[in-house]
């Protein structure tokens, strides 16, 4: 069973029903410090848009110092997955590589843009590079979006070393391909609100958790509630947190 409780509202737990941020915590996302976390991808997607809207973020695409996730790593630049970056500027112009589908003789499409990004090393120090990112992904990285997005880009890259003469069996096929910043554009998703699953590991301030994302229960509620609660360091915000009596529920309960 879990125990049914009823925040204070005054204390380190508070319990709320809406998205809107308080000037401290929009401070906390701006400066990294605070974070929102969901079950489903399409309430990271729905938390990060906003996150950034309480920012003033009027564009989609990244915009200065908009924090960034790197959601699989990247063999070129030597990031790991889970990667934090920062957004400079874009630099050049948008790119759409686009690869029909033989099965479904459907268009599928992938829109590419150089960004300029800073990553905070552990000295201390920032490395600023500029690289080729996803845009699709940034919203949030499903894993059906990101089979699409290699299915694209690897078609694309044969195409271009086919017009060039060279194929899978050739080594300079896979030696282009080591170091073709389009085949292997960063897939990144911004950062101010993570799945629970991609948050694991981590730990931040103050945690916003979208209960509503998790329930009704399912197989495994308990663990995920006890993964993002134990995110926050100081204060926890729970979004539809459910109201009942003060006893222990069972989970068939909860989840009505």
């Amino acid at each position: 069973t879990i125990l049914s409780f009823v925040p204070s509202g005054d204390r380190d737990v508070v319990a709320t029903v809406s998205f809107g941020l308080a000037p401290f915590l929009v401070d906390q996302f701006r400066n990294g410090s605070a974070v929102a976390l969901a079950a489903r991808n399409i309430d990271v997607s729905l938390a990060n848009g906003l996150v950034r809207y309480s920012l003033g973020r009027a564009s989609e695409l990244p915009e200065a110092d908009d924090r960034l996730v790197l959601v699989k790593g990247n063999q070129i630049l030597g990031l790991l997955n889970g990667t934090d970056l920062e957004s400079r500027c874009l630099v050049n112009s948008q790119v759409e590589v686009r690869y029909r589908n033989r099965s479904t003789k459907d268009f599928e499409t992938v829109q590419l843009h150089d960004v300029q990004l800073t990553m905070k090393l552990p000295s201390g120090d920032a490395l600023d590079f500029t690289a080729t990112l996803v845009l699709d992904s940034l919203s949030s990285a499903s894993r059906d979006l990101q089979s699409r997005v290699r299915r694209v880009l690897w078609v694309d890259f044969v195409i271009r070393m086919r017009a060039l003469g060279l194929g899978k069996h050739d080594e300079d096929f896979w030696k282009a391909y080591e170091s073709d910043y389009r085949a292997n554009a960063l897939l990144c998703s911004y950062s101010y609100a993570r799945t629970l699953h991609r948050a694991q590991g981590g730990e931040w301030k103050s945690v916003y958790l979208d209960i509503h994302s998790i329930l009704p229960e399912r197989s495994g509620t308990s663990r995920l509630l006890y993964s993002g609660v134990t995110r926050a360091k100081e204060a926890l915000y729970l979004r539809g947190w459910p109201h009942g009596p003060k006893e222990s529920m069972t989970h068939e309960r909860l989840g009505e």
